[in-house]
């Protein structure tokens, strides 16, 4: 099937809103649950063949989803072979393909059968359908996101109707999923055993290599381990590794630790971030930089990248005047040679005018007179000079 134009999926909503009251005003949960479910397999389905720019299908599908769950939760109300056959057939509808690549659906609507748990036997099929979808995505790495998200409703599970003990097993069987790792982690530093925090940390770290952004959680949660053990070299070389990493906020933390040493810090952390020629390294540098006022170094920088001259001309120019008016003069001429409409022109004099308030009127007045000459075959330009020239009189 082709892809259904942008405009014709507000119809498509439309229409399924039409539908979506009548599963609202129903008496009969049974046939409220089948509207909804054929709602969100409708919104899924029309994911593969419209247009959804605009986002009309996918909250169309979360909206169904939600009202599915409501139905459920006002089934607890019903007598017991009526509650039985609204969790049957959320159980059978689970098994449907078009939940195929969408995960998220799939373990919502699992997550609402576990509100029928409360009832043993109902509980026990549901921990079997998740133990038979988790053997099934057993081996296939893509699927670890479903395969994490039954889990934790089954923990949930366990948590509710199980023992403690269960709980604590089921955790340790499944470290290898994040949640679980994390929710081990923060439950030995909430019984201040930080020594077994930094071994679970460091066990991820080892595990999760491939994966930058749970490499970075485990050693944040690693340093307040070691911080809570007031071991200071692990802290120090854990926070320089958090700051190179990224995360900006762990310079105030080396700084404390340095003592009365900042002056070294400071210099080894520029070299570091000037050895390193990625963006981000680029940006955890100026920051650095701005953070101590170094104006050497921000004059450097801005010689590098004339384009930020107006970011950093007020904190430049009681020290370096006439860097600065260079610099401005240099930004203005780049920009108004490479311009040629109307807009663009009033950019380049909205930089004139905040130039005068370093350079001061003589300057700006000269810079206009420059350009006028320079662009006199560009009316439109010299119309929005003239204006910043009246203005200045």
């Amino acid at each position: 099937m082709g892809l259904s134009p942008y405009g014709t999926t507000a119809d498509f909503t439309r229409e399924m809103g039409e539908v979506f009251e009548k599963a609202g005003n129903t008496d009969n949960p049974l046939l409220a649950v089948d509207i909804a479910l054929l709602l969100m397999e409708e919104a899924i389905e029309a994911f593969g063949y419209a247009d959804d720019s605009d986002g009309d299908i996918g909250v169309m599908a979360e909206e169904a989803l939600e009202l599915v769950g409501e139905i459920a939760t006002e089934s607890r109300d019903l007598d017991a072979e009526q509650r039985q056959r609204v969790f049957e057939k959320l159980m059978e509808r689970s098994d449907g393909e078009i939940f195929e690549g969408w995960d998220e659906f799939h373990i919502g609507l699992l997550r609402i059968c576990a509100g029928f748990a409360d009832v043993e036997a109902l509980r026990n099929k549901l921990r079997a359908k998740i133990e038979q979808l988790i053997c099934q995505n057993a081996g296939n790495e893509q699927k670890n996101y479903s395969t994490e998200g039954m889990l934790r409703i089954w923990f949930e599970m366990i948590q509710q109707y199980g023992t403690s003990e269960e709980a604590e097993q089921f955790v340790v069987e499944n470290l290898r999923f994040s949640f679980f790792r994390e929710w081990h982690i923060k439950k030995f530093m909430q019984e201040g055993n930080f020594q077994k925090v930094v071994d679970l940390a460091l066990e991820g770290e080892a595990q999760d290599q491939a994966l930058r952004g749970l490499v970075f959680q485990w050693k944040k949660l690693r340093y307040e381990a070691y911080k809570r053990l007031s071991l200071k070299e692990e802290q120090k070389t854990l926070a320089e590794e958090l700051l190179l990493d990224g995360d900006f906020g762990y310079y105030d933390e080396l700084k404390q630790l340095a003592g009365g040493d900042t002056a070294a810090l400071y210099h080894h952390l520029k070299q570091e971030f000037q050895a390193k020629k990625d963006w981000q390294s680029k940006g955890l540098y100026l920051r650095l930089i701005e953070a101590e006022n170094d104006l050497d170094e921000l004059l450097a920088y801005v010689k590098e990248y004339p384009g930020e001259i107006e970011r950093y001309a007020d904190r430049l120019a009681k020290r370096f005047e006439i860097e600065v008016i260079a610099l401005y003069q240099q930004r203005i001429r780049l920009e108004a040679s490479v311009d040629s409409k109307r807009k663009e022109y009033q950019h380049v004099c909205g930089i004139i005018r905040r130039y005068q308030k370093i350079a001061g009127s003589a300057r700006q007045r000269q810079i206009i007179e420059e350009l006028s000459d320079l662009y006199s075959g560009k009316p439109a330009f010299l119309d929005e000079l003239s204006q910043i020239h009246d203005r200045s009189n």
